[in-house]
């Protein structure tokens, strides 16, 4: 098991961060009458689904009445009409039922259509959480039968409370430049903190782990450009993330940004046909090698991708 699952809090108070969201839940699950449809959004590695299970054991709901689904996977409308058929069923082993719906914007709209009247009249013993990185694209109809709470990132300080408490339970210690490194390449996802953390650990020697933590920072950048590209983002906002990396390698960095682009363009479930298409744009103009032309050749084939966008 990964050490972010391994440490996973099991209990509302234990989580770190997003105060005002934990209050308001610990609020709810005290008062007689309770909302049955949640959404909760935020970034990627908030801690969405680890409330959502979270959830699922102060609700008295049972390992056995708990359905995890991923939109990714579970998004026709055949999982709608199988949903709709057990959330009218009694739970087998708890109080109640409870049906985690992850990366629920993946759902077609068909299936989304197909789950309102669920929604609005939830039965007495069943719960729905639905859980989204981009809430946007969940229809409105959806979103308005759903009391909604957004996971914001970490801040500095949570993050060192969070690493260091992990460090403290796992009785291992890291230098104060790997330990801060790992801060900045998380940007507030304790999940992705708690990722690199474990890969840290596993090397002996502190200079492979600073190595490790460079390059996870500059691979991290990278994506973060390639981001900006898809999103149609502004020239002045890749310049400063290009300008913060340090001890650049131009192929690795051409390949990383291919790399990203490839998974872009082949996952069979983006619902957004025009960012599968500026990712193949994108590929087709870092194609190019840039051994003969160097960073000089690497910013040029960054400009030429954001204009191609514009």
């Amino acid at each position: 098991m990964s050490l972010y699952q391994d440490i996973r809090p099991t209990k509302l108070d234990n989580i770190i961060g997003n105060e005002s969201t934990v209050k308001s839940l610990n609020k709810i699950l005290k008062s007689k009458s309770k909302p049955h449809t949640f959404l909760f959004h935020g970034e990627r590695g908030t801690g969405k689904t680890t409330c959502a299970r979270i959830l699922v054991k102060e609700l008295g709901c049972a390992d056995i009445d708990c359905i995890e689904l991923n939109g990714a996977d579970n998004r026709g409308i055949d999982d709608a009409r199988s949903v709709i058929s057990i959330a009218n069923t009694s739970p087998m082993g708890g109080k109640c039922r409870v049906i985690i719906w992850d990366e629920a914007h993946k759902m077609t709209n068909e299936c989304q259509n197909a789950l309102l009247k669920v929604l609005e009249d939830t039965s007495e013993s069943t719960y729905f959480i639905l859980c989204s990185t981009e809430p946007d694209k969940l229809l409105k109809t959806v979103r308005s039968r759903c009391t909604q709470y957004k996971f914001e990132l970490l801040n500095e300080e949570d993050m060192i409370i969070l690493i260091g408490n992990t460090l403290k339970e796992l009785e291992k210690d890291i230098d104060d430049t790997i330990f801060f490194g790992i801060i900045d390449y998380s940007n507030g996802s304790p999940r992705e903190a708690l990722v690199l953390l474990e890969q840290v650990l596993t090397l002996d020697k502190s200079e492979e782990q600073i190595s490790l933590i460079k390059k996870s920072l500059i691979e991290h950048d990278i994506i973060e450009m390639c981001r900006i590209l898809l999103k149609g983002g502004s020239w002045k906002s890749i310049i400063q993330i290009y300008k913060g990396i340090k001890d650049i390698d131009v192929e690795v960095a051409r390949r990383v940004i291919l790399g990203y682009m490839k998974t872009v363009l082949l996952n069979e479930n983006e619902r957004d046909s025009n960012k599968q298409e500026i990712a193949n744009n994108i590929i087709r103009i870092f194609s190019k090698n840039t051994f003969d032309s160097g960073e000089a050749g690497l910013v040029g084939l960054l400009y030429n991708a954001f204009k191609e966008q514009i």
